[in-house]
């Protein structure tokens, strides 16, 4: 007997509903399966990374050294401001170490500026020493150097970070945050790794909707660095938001006022953030009578930044991220257009779109603070400029969105992209390279000789930093070198930076780019790029680098605006390198004056020559002011005690505050240049401090200039 029509449909109906529920318990089933892969794949990542670590040698970078005296002074229960004593004892336990660890005779600790009563403050906040103390002591306790404390101390934080990352973003987006240039700090004395650490748990508990809780994360990374206080601000007010969209704006559309009832939840995290907060600035107000000690150290100069200065930590090819992240830059871009298009796949997640713009209105900021610094291309790192460092955490709500859409189509690949990335900078960025900052990254040296035509086609504000271009291609790191460093080029001279105040071309120039780079100059340019075919000849040419400020006259006159030492960059002159032919140079005073610093020094020639032809001083800013030659000194050789130098001649003159940019206390020239009467040679000679304090002696005799 056959079933009715409606039971054939009922059981259809049925038949097909059981599919369907199998279907959706076996996508769970391999949803979570897939979870505890990634889940494990990131905590074996993890743990190459710390192997990677382990077997590094401890080393010194960057400003490590203030890290150790801080954490011995606190591991002690002392302060963190040390008195001569301890001074002394820190400097011989670091002279101590083994050479190779680059630890003796290292880095700057006596900072005359940083001085409270007998006791010296160090450039940076004792907050992160705090935390390393205990570690050092463990690391001590068993028996190995104390510096493992922080790589201790690190794996702890970057743990704990991966953990909530993982929870907040998922592990496959956590495990492309471990995969990047971060590798290298992990045991590393610096504030890098602790700074991306506690951002990244800043995103991950906004993604998840507690950012007061996350103002707690960002405020504790603020003790370091306090432009991080801006992501502290930018969260609270993610909360106000969160707290109008649960009821507080519907309150006020209906005429009442929203109820507030503040709760334990709500109070403590905004109590700890603030606290945290406010450590840093409140100590250095009380300390040293200013918010940050980077103030008085020249490490911060205030001013509003041009648009390259802006991106150079991000689009420039030496020390952008771009550049060294290039496949994190790509996913963030997509994942940025998915939350402003409002991809179907997001358009329920408020959290995490609120958490994006967080991220992007705070990077923009340090971005902002970024720029504030005089020398961007800084040392403790490895090519990369280590601010970047901050960034990388701030791209995690855009990642999660593009991670999240691939992982659902192709579960395996996202783990794939990351492995292979783990490799890649596992190899480029493992914690034993020596730490670059002043040799021209594989990515420059590339567009260099295959396109060095970019500087001639991209739009200015995209062009390399003068002085990041110097120091990279010079091998010289001077800081406050400004946007005027000096003339460098690249190695095959296919691009040439060529400076008006001292227009001292390694690289010979030809009559045609000479006429162009005057005629840059004639136009206010303090700088051009001299641009030559590269390997597939797409063009030459001519650019300006960076106009200045201010111009001396509204017209320029080739034979007599020039500086006077411009017309020796047309010949060829050889610099010396070599002790016998290097002068001798003195400075007897600098003083102030209505419009500059006056100088008065002298020049002695190398045994055999004839009197200097010209002489310049040099300021670390690459501006050089030409000094008058004035009458023999033959006192000079017998003050001094050395008959070699009855040849001296003296030298004077005006370095004008524009020129220098001059400030109190911070005049001291970087060398001085001499040009030997064959007009066929140069040598700069560098000038000792010392010599800046010196006050006449010896004092010239009468008539002399």
């Amino acid at each position: 007997m056959e079933r009715p029509v409606s039971g054939q449909v009922a059981a259809g109906t049925a038949c097909r509903e059981h599919v369907r529920l199998s279907i959706r318990r076996g996508i769970r089933v391999d949803a979570r399966s897939g979870q505890r892969l990634s889940w494990g794949v990131l905590w074996i990542a993890f743990a190459i990374v710390l192997l990677l670590g382990a077997r590094t040698p401890v080393r010194r970078t960057g400003d490590a050294h203030q890290y150790y005296a801080m954490a011995f002074a606190l591991a002690d229960l002392r302060p963190p401001a040390l008195t001569p004593g301890e001074m002394t004892a820190f400097k011989t336990w670091r002279d101590a170490q083994p050479s190779t660890s680059l630890f003796p005779g290292g880095g700057v600790l006596d900072q005359p500026n940083l001085l409270v009563g007998d006791r010296q403050e160090f450039s940076h906040f004792w907050f992160y020493p705090l935390l390393v103390a205990p570690c050092l002591r463990a690391a001590e306790a068993l028996g190995l150097h104390p510096g493992r404390g922080f790589l201790i101390l690190n794996a702890l934080l970057l743990g704990l970070a991966l953990w909530r990352t993982g929870k907040g973003f998922g592990p496959a987006t956590a495990m492309f945050l471990l995969a990047s240039p971060v590798i290298w700090w992990i045991d590393k004395a610096q504030v890098e790794l602790f700074e991306f650490a506690l951002l990244a748990i800043a995103m991950a508990e906004a993604r998840r909707g507690r950012f007061l809780w996350a103002a707690v994360a960002a405020a504790a990374a603020a003790t370091q660095n306090i432009p991080i206080l801006a992501l502290v601000a930018a969260l609270w007010a993610a909360a106000a938001l969160r707290w109008l969209d649960d009821g507080g704006i519907g309150a006020i559309r209906a005429g009442r006022l929203p109820a507030l009832r503040p709760g334990r939840s709500t109070v403590a995290p905004i109590v700890v953030a603030t606290l945290l907060g406010a450590m840093h600035p409140v100590y250095y107000l009380v300390r040293l009578g200013v918010i940050t000690p980077q103030r008085l150290n020249g490490g911060y100069e205030p001013g509003w930044p041009g648009t390259r200065r802006f991106l150079a930590p991000l689009v420039d090819p030496d020390l952008g991220l771009i550049a060294w992240a290039p496949l994190l830059a790509l996913i963030a871009a997509i994942g940025l257009g998915m939350i402003l298009y409002g991809h179907r796949s997001i358009r329920r997640e408020s959290w995490l779109r609120l958490t994006a713009f967080c991220a992007l209105g705070s990077g923009a900021l340090f971005l902002f603070s970024f720029s504030q610094t005089p020398n961007l291309n800084s040392g403790g790192t490895v090519h990369l400029i280590r601010y970047a460092i901050w960034l990388l955490p701030l791209m995690l709500p855009l990642l999660e969105p593009p991670v999240r859409w691939l992982a659902t189509r192709h579960p395996a690949l996202p783990l794939a992209l990351a492995a292979v990335s783990l490799v890649g900078y596992g190899a480029l960025f493992a914690p034993s390279t020596i730490e670059v900052s002043t040799s021209p990254a594989p990515q420059s040296r590339f567009l260099a000789v295959w396109f060095p035509e970019v500087y001639l086609w991209l739009p200015r504000t995209l062009t390399q930093v003068p002085e990041v271009f110097y120091e990279r291609q010079t091998n010289l790191e001077v800081a406050a070198l400004g946007d005027d460093p000096g003339s460098a080029a690249t190695a095959g001279c296919q691009v040439i930076l060529l400076s008006r105040s001292s227009p001292f071309s390694p690289c010979q120039l030809s009559r045609g780019e000479w006429d162009a780079a005057t005629a840059h100059f004639e136009t206010g340019w303090r700088s051009v790029w001299i641009v030559r075919a590269g390997r597939l000849h797409l063009g030459h040419g001519v650019r300006g680098a960076d106009r200045a400020a201010a111009w001396p006259s509204p017209t320029y006159n080739p034979a007599a605006g020039l500086p006077a030492w411009a017309s020796w960059g047309t010949r060829e002159l050889t610099a010396c390198r070599v002790q016998a032919c290097q002068p001798t140079v003195g400075i007897d005073q600098m003083r102030s004056v209505r419009d500059g610093v006056e100088v008065r020094g002298w020049v002695a020639p190398p045994p055999g020559e004839g009197p200097p032809q010209a002489a310049f001083l040099l300021y670390s800013n690459g501006t050089a002011t030409p000094l008058r030659l004035g009458p023999a000194r033959p006192e000079v050789a017998g003050v001094l005690g050395r008959p070699e130098l009855a040849g001296a001649v003296a030298v004077a003159g005006v370095a004008h505050t524009d020129d220098i940019r001059w400030r109190e206390g911070a005049v001291c020239p970087t060398a001085l240049r001499v040009i030997d009467a064959g007009g066929a040679r140069l040598a700069d000679v560098p000038v000792a401090p010392a010599q800046c304090r010196l006050v006449a002696p010896p004092v010239p005799p009468a008539g002399t200039t």
